[in-house]
């Protein structure tokens, strides 16, 4: 008996080692495709393309705060902050700490770092213009809605916003469960191409996303999530709310959003659900009516 046990347990030992090693390997290899996937400003090690932006004019009396996604980067809005600009809105996207550079990066940075970054940019723009709007996309509607309980936002659109990850019956468990099991073992993974949830197949690779994820990034998005479900949270939320969310939406739960939005005591809640698109809404087939319906509910 004891020496079955000894055998077990040198196997699981094995295994286990086998997959770090190949974890650790794919990692590498992830990491170092990053350094050459997208052209970076010298200076700054910015990806090109995933720059912070300023736009419109800035003695508008409106303003708008838009908060990319996890992994993503300004780009994730295509052309919404340029359309809100033309309808005179001043316009800031900033990038969010650890993004737009490097994964390594990003695994440097928690959840009360970005809830910092989001307050702080909130706060310049208050302190300018009369109305601030906020926009949160995926992982930015998770910091918008947590914003949104202790900023006077004025209006909060969510954009498939990030409350708790979309469960597909071939994880078997949630995918929580097997970050916090296995996580220990690969530091980063590479996000593969199936794993880009837009499903118009032109616009894939069109934004700077990061190429590998980090597990303790998954962990702290985890913890973003959780945060912005608290009922606590929601019940201080009363400004009018947008919700725009892909019905399939691989990423961000739908099934999540829901609860969330019902508990969100606001007296006015807009909510349309798209059938066509996946998680990347402003670059899949229903961007055109995505950003219409932000720039009418912004108006």
């Amino acid at each position: 008996m004891k020496r079955r046990m000894w055998r077990w347990g040198i196997l699981v030992l094995m295994v286990a080692g086998l997959l770090k090693s190949m974890g650790c390997a794919l990692g590498r290899q992830a990491l170092a495709r990053e350094e050459t996937r997208w052209a970076r400003n010298p200076e700054t090690g910015v990806i090109v393309g995933a720059e912070s932006k300023a736009l419109g004019d800035p003695g508008s009396a409106t303003a708008v705060l838009l908060l990319h996604g996890f992994i993503g980067s300004v780009g994730d809005f295509n052309q919404l902050g340029e359309r809100l600009a033309a309808e005179g809105h001043f316009v800031r996207a900033p990038l969010l700490p650890g993004h737009g550079t490097r994964p390594q990066e990003l695994a440097e940075v928690t959840a009360d770092d970005l809830r910092k970054a989001a307050r702080d940019e909130f706060d310049r723009l208050a302190s300018d213009h009369e109305c601030v709007f906020v926009v949160g996309f995926s992982m930015g509607g998770s910091l918008a809605t947590l914003l949104a309980a202790e900023r006077p936002v004025d209006r909060l659109v969510l954009i498939a916003p990030y409350y708790d990850v979309s469960h597909r019956w071939y994880y078997v468990l949630p995918p929580h469960v097997w970050n916090h099991l296995v996580g220990g073992m690969f530091d980063f993974l590479p996000k593969y191409r199936p794993f880009i949830c837009v499903n118009r197949k032109e616009a894939r690779g069109a934004w700077p996303t990061y190429g590998a994820v980090g597990s303790v990034s998954v962990r702290m998005i985890e913890e973003l999530g959780r945060r912005a479900r608290d009922p606590e949270i929601l019940a201080k939320i009363t400004m009018p709310v947008l919700h725009l969310h892909a019905a399939r939406d691989r990423v961000s739960s739908p099934r999540a959003a829901r609860k969330v939005i019902a508990q969100i005591p606001a007296a006015t809640k807009e909510q349309v659900w798209y059938t066509r698109s996946n998680h990347i809404l402003l670059w899949d087939y229903d961007a055109d009516d995505v950003e219409k319906r932000v720039v009418e509910f912004l108006r």
